[in-house]
């Protein structure tokens, strides 16, 4: 089944005969949606909500702001100071999901608290086009790369950094095919960079048996596992327990949302990200840290479903570093 794969490159890593998979199933997708219009009716929802607003949620544009102005949160934008050091791309999970708006604040305070030279693009953000491309809408994934590259081109900056693997996956990776050619930076990695430079002190409060969640996007894509295990590191006490699941760093177990699956149900089996959560509190953990928007939802989603919310903490690593500083 074409529109059940996650993207998440777990038979990629395990493949003998190194057969790219993503790739082909990626094409088979382009040929039902752009040639025969058959996307999945629910993931078709997220596509025209992107076309007409910018982002998969369908929320306006105008309250792309919206998570900080009623934080009361000032934000300077990219409009207002044309060139800074580091520009921070909110992405649409940050900017519209609830639980992820939390996680941006939290990558404001740690960006302020360092004395970093940053801005958003604010109104002037757009989906990075991710999903769309999983899905298959490579035309509303191109449109979307276009109009974002000629926004970005308007300002200075040397580095972009986000909390999302799957917008940090296509500006890094994806964009400079259409001349869009950036320094790129997970949250994970500027978080230890900023640790490492001493322009952040957090306390080393957290005392819970913990682990950390690898997100495919940022491990098996990009093979980026060391700074989040750092970054949290960096705040464990002495009676703190971290536990590493078993499968983790490139053999970890997807959180079901990947591949455009964030945006339309597949009820067969079991839900992914209740198994993942098995796996978690069978490792004894009482929390679990990630580094990725969909993750975050995903986990969250099944502590809850389970009902296991009140038994499992589910947060950001920029989460874990922030409420310390």
């Amino acid at each position: 089944e074409l529109w059940a794969c996650t993207t998440c490159g777990a038979c990629m890593e395990e493949c003998p005969v190194l057969i790219d998979h993503i790739p082909a199933i990626t094409d088979m997708r382009r040929h039902l949606v752009l040639s025969e219009g058959k996307p999945p009716d629910q993931a078709n929802e997220s596509l025209e909500a992107t076309l007409k607003d910018g982002n998969p949620w369908g929320y306006p544009k105008a309250e792309r702001l919206k998570w900080a102005t009623d934080a009361g949160l000032e934000l300077p934008t990219l409009a207002e100071k044309k060139t800074v050091d580091v520009l921070y791309w909110v992405g649409c999970a940050g900017a519209y999901d609830p639980r992820n708006q939390g996680i941006a604040q939290s990558v404001v305070k740690i960006l302020k608290a360092a004395k970093v030279d940053f801005a958003v693009l604010g109104k002037e953000e757009s989906c990075s086009g991710d999903s769309a491309r999983r899905l298959g809408e490579e035309y509303l994934f191109e449109t979307l790369v276009h109009e974002n590259i000629s926004t970005l081109s308007k300002y200075k900056f040397n580095t972009v950094i986000t909390a999302c693997p799957h917008c940090f996956h296509t500006l890094s990776n994806e964009y400079p095919d259409f001349g869009g050619n950036y320094n790129v930076v997970h949250h994970s990695e500027f978080i230890q960079q900023l640790l490492d430079e001493g322009r952040l002190n957090p306390e080393k409060t957290l005392a819970k048996k913990v682990t950390y969640h690898d997100a495919c996007y940022l491990g098996r894509h990009n093979d980026i596992y060391d700074a989040p295990r750092n970054v949290l590191g960096a705040v464990l006490s002495d009676e703190s327990d971290y536990i590493e699941l078993e499968q983790s760093k490139s053999s970890s177990f997807c959180c079901g949302a990947g591949g455009g699956n964030m945006w339309h149900e597949d009820n067969r089996g079991e839900m992914v990200n209740n198994v993942r959560m098995q796996q978690i509190i069978d490792s004894g953990a009482e929390q679990v840290v990630t580094a990725c928007s969909f993750c975050m939802i995903m986990l969250d989603d099944a502590a809850k479903g389970m009902g296991k919310a009140d038994d499992m903490a589910v947060q950001d690593i920029a989460e874990i570093i922030a409420e310390r500083l």
